[in-house]
């Protein structure tokens, strides 16, 4: 595992998103590091949930939920434009 970054829009020459570059079979995967923040960007500590679970659509990461026992405490979703990652919505 090494240490990359994925750039997103506009047309590629936007932000740097920060990932772990992995060899799955023949390919190579970016696993995307992130902190997970409030909407005032404050970091939420990890004990707010005990497990999170990862949605994918083929290789691209699709959703990312926070659960505390059985409950829902938010989830991302992510949206591509190919393999392009577009946005991240929390609901």
């Amino acid at each position: 595992m090494s240490d990359s970054y994925i750039q997103v829009p506009p047309n590629s020459t936007g932000e740097k998103l920060q990932s772990y570059k992995n060899t799955v079979g023949a390919n190579s995967v970016h696993a995307e590091a992130m902190v997970i923040a409030s909407t005032l960007g404050v970091p939420i500590p990890d004990n707010e949930w005990d497990e999170i679970q990862l949605g994918y659509t083929g290789l691209n990461l699709t959703t990312v939920t926070f659960k505390k026992a059985t409950a829902t405490i938010v989830t991302l979703t992510l949206a591509y434009t190919g393999n392009r990652l577009d946005s991240v919505v929390k609901s």
